[in-house]
């Protein structure tokens, strides 16, 4: 019946509703427990990431951002740059006052209609012209002697300036170099390459090029404006009626301007890194991405990148086009009441200047016949009084009126963007100050022979890269024989790199010792233990210059030595086919294969007589017969060395006096091979068999 189909229909839905509600609940409670745990992995993930966030600093700058500049520029020639400017403007302003005044007094012995001839001595019309014209040479001369003056202050500052802005910026790149390659090796494995890159080429171009520009500017554009009131005051007093209300309205519009654009400059800088990064690691890849497929991924990555840089150079751009639409309305506006206040000002000759050495009296005596005066001279005369303003000096007034507009935009548009290259600045002294740097404490100088034996010493070694990391060495001890060959084994991750960590100080381990021949490595510079070392890294690296200069950079050894290293690991051929010791290595040794390099390194180590070998896995990336010419080299040339050799392959450490096995940072073994390989227990004896 329908009735019951319908009760039935009910039954089911509500069963249905049941169901789904309890559904609905799971899900929510499986959901919200999912999001949870993804929170949690979220911060952690955040915690333990190896890259760490690129920060910026906010709001204004602080003044030691621009007391370092002039501190890199050096104080007295900061001084001098400043004195160099003020007598260049004061120098510039004599110089058109004199002008002025020169047009005033010709004017005055001229015909000018503005002045009246109603009575001239008759000593005056009979003199001839020659004085005239020594009167017009005296002022020429003293016009072209203030114009040379000008223009020595002008050079003097674009030289001192020039100077200044080249010696300033050499001192932050010498501070910035000095401070990344004293840095801690966990800066660079936090930091990418691309933001390393991108301080050492736009904020240094921009310390090197653009702040000196923009700052010569700033300080040109300030005096010339200070120069232009003083004369405009003088001659203008009215101005200061429009003047003086601009000066909260130019405040207002720099300080609403600076707080975007300083913000918008530190996003453009931090988001710049990204696309260095990027360019860096597509060009290191190139090879791989090909062969993955992955181009079109990298050109999206690169696009994102690039996009969100540029849009934070376009509202940067854009903001200052603001800014200087409205600098230019009330350009206008000021223009227009400057050159109605002289209007009012010449026609009803109010605001007269107070300064009265500037205003010439005239009393002339007019003939009239009407005049009643008894006077006992030839000339009957009534007395008439006029005024008149030296005309030089309005003009003058005028002229700098004019332009005062364009200088108070020209120093607001300076300030501004003077204070966002600063960042530049900023962003360097954030990398001087506080990357962290390798200690240079010594407690005691190590003997000149140290280290002889080459005995190393780990007691109870722990050794954390990061503080809240797991540490990679836990516990760590054990102690090496005289000229000892170790071969040191393990999965990956179990510790092996950072023993040779531990060994070079390239991370300061969190408790226990390492002694080389007794002496704590702690009580010794970071500079005096390595330089007694040689590693030869898993990626081989050249420096860029001569074959001469890889080998031997401070020029300590003679050229039969090198010459006997090179033969030593049979190099001898290819270095004399390439041109010699003087052929020139490109970039990193691009013109070498990986085995060449590692030959060079090791080279390197035998012409130092190295006391204590550490190799980091050399052999992983070359061909078999490299490999047994490297084993060779070692066997012969390092008979008297402590040798470290981080394997592998395990066929290279087979003939080692004793094999050292890590497990997740603890030593499980330490015995030489024949017993550990008799041993069915053993995991060195696990590792051979599973390598063949």
């Amino acid at each position: 019946k329908p009735v019951d189909v319908l009760t039935n229909i009910d039954d089911t839905l509500a069963v249905d509703l049941e169901l789904e509600d309890s559904i609905q609940s799971t899900s929510t409670s499986a959901t919200n427990s999912i999001l949870e745990q993804e929170n949690d992995l979220a911060d952690k993930e955040e915690r333990d990431s190896l890259l760490v966030e690129e920060t910026s600093e906010t709001g204004s700058l602080d003044f030691s951002v621009y007391a370092s500049y002039c501190r890199a520029v050096g104080y007295f020639l900061s001084l001098f740059i400043l004195f160099s400017i003020v007598n260049m403007q004061i120098s510039r302003n004599i110089t058109d006052w004199w002008l002025a005044h020169w047009v005033t007094e010709a004017g005055n012995n001229s015909t000018s209609p503005n002045i009246s001839h109603l009575y001239e001595n008759q000593d005056i019309l009979m003199a001839t012209s020659y004085e005239s014209v020594d009167y017009d040479m005296s002022y020429l001369k003293t016009y072209v002697e203030l114009a040379f003056v000008n223009t020595l202050f002008t050079l003097l500052r674009a030289f001192l300036f020039a100077y200044g802005g080249v010696k300033a910026a050499a001192k932050f790149h010498k501070l910035l170099l000095k401070s990344v390659l004293k840095a801690k090796i966990t800066f660079f494995d936090i930091t990418p390459a691309g933001r390393i890159l991108n301080r050492f080429s736009s904020d240094t171009y921009t310390v090197d090029d653009s702040l000196p520009f923009i700052l010569n500017i700033l300080l040109a554009q300030f005096f010339g404006l200070l120069g232009s009131l003083i004369i405009t005051v003088y001659g203008l007093p009215w101005i200061c009626l429009i003047l003086l209300p601009l000066i909260p309205v130019y405040n207002w519009l720099q300080n609403h301007y600076r707080l975007t654009s300083r913000e918008l400059k530190r996003i453009s800088s931090v988001t710049l890194s990204p696309v260095y990064n990027h360019f860096n690691e597509t060009l290191q890849g190139l090879t791989t991405i090909r062969a993955m497929r992955a181009t079109q991924r990298f050109k999206r990555d690169n696009e994102d990148n690039v996009d969100s840089n540029i849009k934070a150079q376009f509202a940067s751009q854009a903001a200052a086009r603001w800014l200087s639409l409205r600098l230019q309305f009330i350009g206008v506006a000021v223009v227009t009441g400057v050159g109605f206040i002289a209007v009012i000002q010449h026609q009803y000759d109010i605001a007269d200047p107070v300064f009265s050495s500037f205003i010439i009296k005239h009393e002339l005596l007019i003939p009239n016949k009407n005049n009643t005066l008894n006077i006992n001279f030839n000339k009957m005369l009534m007395v008439q009084t006029f005024s008149f303003i030296f005309t030089g000096l309005i003009g003058l007034a005028i002229s700098y009126a004019l332009s005062v507009t364009g200088a108070l935009s020209g120093v607001v548009n300076a300030f501004t963007e003077t204070e966002r290259e600063m960042i530049a600045v900023e962003r360097v002294n954030q990398y001087i100050k506080e990357i962290p740097s390798e200690s240079t404490y010594s407690v005691i100088d190590p003997p000149f022979a140290w280290p002889s034996q080459g005995v190393i010493s780990f007691n109870n070694v722990v050794l954390k890269y990061r503080e809240h990391l797991v540490p990679s060495l836990k516990g760590v001890t054990f102690e090496t024989r005289p000229y000892e060959k170790i071969g040191v084994v393990g999965r990956t991750g179990a510790g092996k790199s950072s023993l040779i960590s531990a060994l070079f100080r390239l991370v300061e381990v969190s408790s226990g010792s390492v002694s080389i021949d007794t002496v704590d490595i702690n009580r010794i510079s970071i500079a005096s233990l390595r330089s007694r070392m040689f590693c030869i890294p898993q990626d081989p690296f050249l420096y860029s210059g001569s074959i001469r200069e890889n080998l031997d950079p401070l020029g300590e050894f003679r050229e039969n030595e090198i010459w006997s290293a090179l033969g030593k690991v049979n190099l001898v051929g290819t270095i004399k086919q390439l041109g010699g010791l003087e052929n020139n290595v490109d970039g990193a040794g691009y013109n070498f294969s990986v085995g060449q390099k590692q030959l060079i390194c090791l080279a390197r180590a035998v012409l130092h007589n190295a006391k204590i070998l550490c190799i980091d896995e050399a052999t992983a990336n070359v061909d078999h017969d490299t490999d047994r010419l490297i084993q060779h080299t070692l066997r012969s040339a390092f008979r008297k060395s402590t040798v470290i050799t981080i394997a592998h392959r395990i066929q290279t450490i087979l003939d080692s006096d004793r094999v050292l096995v890590m497990d997740e940072g603890r030593i499980v073994e330490f015995e030489n091979p024949e017993t550990l390989l008799a041993d069915p227990s053993s995991q060195f004896g696990q590792l051979v068999n599973h390598e063949l």
